[in-house]
């Protein structure tokens, strides 16, 4: 009964495309070996590739680069950012890309939406070890002996505003945010699709980026939206609404990617409810569980007696 349910329920259509919406939208990947992504001495030459890759894409309404395209703090990259904003104001488009971010006492690792957009947003789910150290006080100097880099990042803020884009509200996650169900849900109705960018070189050649675009493609099917996914070397790829991969770049690849973007509108059962329904099931079988071992040590204690 359980299975008929389930079956019917995912059969039906709790969103819908908004028919007069929809954005063509670009993805570069540009697969830049980790060791160099940071070296001062290559950071103008693997943006001098982001920019001839991005030339034939700016007629998109949006162009995603990835999880720190731009190796570089937002504050300190004022021509870069100026350049690359004047390239897609001239073309009525947005540029999305991964940087990282600076206030008075933090820096993050954030997306920012350029040109014919605006917004900035803070990653909020960081990776222990890779972004923060934990108990990093209490550990103290013997940390320093370790030398982690990017290991003293910030979380942004909880309910951060929607990027726009070319006209189209998007929610973002970066890199491993996308792996929770509930936290992407929190936005993702108010959305017209979603955007995820990531930095899997770490991850060589393992399974960890096939599993992270497995994950992302749930959260698309779990919210009825889109997903679009910008990786430095893979796997980059659109993903639409019912979790199924429409595109995909090929892993250690220099790539980029076109496909058309529509908006969708309505939200999912899990979008309303998140993952509660499947706690309190759990809760009920776990409870069914114990009563009927308590009914059966009553039974026993009762014919043990006769």
């Amino acid at each position: 009964m359980l299975g008929l349910t389930l079956f019917y329920l995912g059969s039906l259509s709790w969103v819908e495309e908004d028919e007069n919406r929809s954005a063509e939208v670009a993805l570069v990947q540009a697969n830049i070996d980790q060791n160099l992504k940071f070296d001062p001495a290559f950071i103008g030459e693997g943006l001098n590739l982001y920019n001839g890759l991005s030339a034939p894409l700016w007629e998109n309404d949006i162009v995603i680069w990835p999880e720190s395209a731009i190796p570089l703090l937002y504050q300190s990259a004022g021509a870069e950012l100026a350049y690359f904003e004047r390239l897609a104001n001239e073309n009525n488009s947005s540029l999305v890309t991964g940087i990282l971010y600076r206030d008075e006492n933090s820096i993050y690792n954030s997306v920012a939406s350029l040109g014919n957009g605006s917004g900035v947003y803070h990653k909020q789910k960081l990776v222990p070890f890779g972004e923060y150290v934990p108990f990093a006080n209490i550990m103290g100097s013997i940390l320093k002996i370790f030398s982690l880099p990017m290991s003293s990042l910030s979380a942004g803020p909880a309910n951060q505003a929607l990027l726009q884009a070319s006209g189209f509200s998007f929610a973002s996650y970066i890199c491993y945010e996308v792996v929770y169900p509930d936290f992407v849900r929190k936005q993702a109705h108010e959305a017209d699709f979603l955007v995820t960018i990531s930095n899997d070189t770490w991850f060589g050649a393992s399974f960890g980026p096939l599993q992270h675009l497995q994950m992302a493609a749930m959260r698309a099917l779990e919210n009825g939206r889109y997903m679009i996914r910008a990786t430095s070397n893979g796997v980059t790829a659109f993903i639409n609404e019912k979790g199924q991969i429409v595109d995909q770049a090929k892993q250690f690849e220099i790539a980029t990617l076109q496909n058309t973007v529509p908006a969708f509108r309505g939200r999912t059962p899990f979008s309303y409810w998140g993952s509660w329904p499947i706690v309190l099931f759990s809760l009920l079988i776990l409870a069914a569980i114990y009563l009927l071992k308590r009914m059966l040590k009553h039974q026993g204690n009762v014919s043990s007696h006769v």
